[in-house]
């Protein structure tokens, strides 16, 4: 038999919501799936790491390349001026010099040309270069991305265990529900003259306030009929026995058939006495055992203690 402790009133009361939780938690989670996508995502970032170093290698050798060709140029633009100046110089002598004019101005002309070749060549480097700076920040975009996603997987992977258990803890708490569905349910309320009731799986509630306990109204009916009215009066149970072997079918019988607002059931107990031992002919043996003879008060802890030895009989 289950017992339940302090605060199962709400516990009780929690059962639909839990059922909910339950259908949300069915989704299981496949340890050897997630592996293969780790690996395979670790596999991913490894090769974008790889892309990334080559494509940055790439420009680190581009940027040389340009940073060399802009040293030629200077030098071709310095021996052109020397050139030039030269071939200044002889225009102004005789006609002996005209052939050393003509080589001169071919060489400048050549190296002109070369001039423009590698400046086109740096044009294209550097664009080249733009390009694969691109490359290179959409590689460290996917990377992060890349590497976000296997960090959430990897912490995915560590709470599976965890999810697991969780998810068992669950089904054995939806077993336990659909057990206790099929119990009568008896409410403690541990005050100074403390209070009882009984729930049927069917919904009968039967629960009584007599005159002079602390659960009393003297301006309204004092025959409970639900939970939610008892929690108003008393806050929430301190505790709750699960009682299986009761048959609910005779209670409710009994129950129904019974004028609850008589006076013979709402100055004490025994309306609630009558119910159990409609339930159980055992409840007579328990209830002999506990209540007193000359009870000073109107005080129900004897129900309490005959349920507490039924639940364990």
């Amino acid at each position: 038999m289950y017992r339940l402790g302090t605060g199962a009133a709400t516990e009780n009361r929690q059962n639909g919501i839990l059922r909910n939780q339950l259908s949300e938690f069915e989704t299981s989670f496949d340890a050897s799936i997630l592996n293969v996508e780790i690996t395979r995502e670790k596999e991913q970032i490894s090769e974008l790491n790889q892309q990334l170093d080559e494509t940055k290698q790439t420009i680190t050798k581009l940027n040389e390349t340009v940073a060399e060709n802009e040293k030629k140029i200077e030098v071709l633009k310095c021996e052109v001026r020397q050139l030039s100046e030269e071939k200044d110089q002889l225009s102004g002598y005789s006609e002996t010099n005209k052939t050393r004019i003509e080589e001169l101005q071919k060489k400048v002309t050549d190296k002109n040309e070369k001039i423009k070749e590698i400046e086109k060549e740096n044009r294209t480097l550097i664009k080249y270069i733009e390009d694969q700076n691109g490359a290179v920040a959409e590689l460290t975009k996917q990377l992060e991305y890349m590497t976000k996603l296997a960090q959430l997987r990897w912490e995915l992977q560590n709470k599976t265990e965890e999810i697991g258990i969780l998810q068992n803890q669950l089904s054995e708490y939806a077993t336990r529900i659909k057990q206790l569905e099929k119990y009568c349910l008896l409410y403690y309320w541990l005050h100074s003259d403390c209070h009882v009731s009984l729930q049927t799986p069917t919904g009968t509630y039967i629960s009584i306030h007599p005159p002079g306990t602390k659960g009393f109204h003297p301006n309204q009916l004092n025959v409970v009929h639900s939970l939610e009215e008892d929690i108003k009066r008393l806050g929430d149970p301190a505790e709750i026995i699960p009682l299986g072997s009761l048959n609910f079918d005779e209670i409710d019988k009994w129950h129904i058939t019974t004028d609850v607002r008589n006076l013979r059931w709402t100055e004490d107990y025994s309306m609630l006495e009558t119910a159990l031992r409609k339930g159980s002919k055992k409840f007579d043996e328990h209830l002999a055992k506990h209540k007193p003879s000359n009870p000073r008060t109107k005080s129900p802890l004897y129900i309490y203690a005959a349920a507490w030895d039924h639940s364990h009989s």
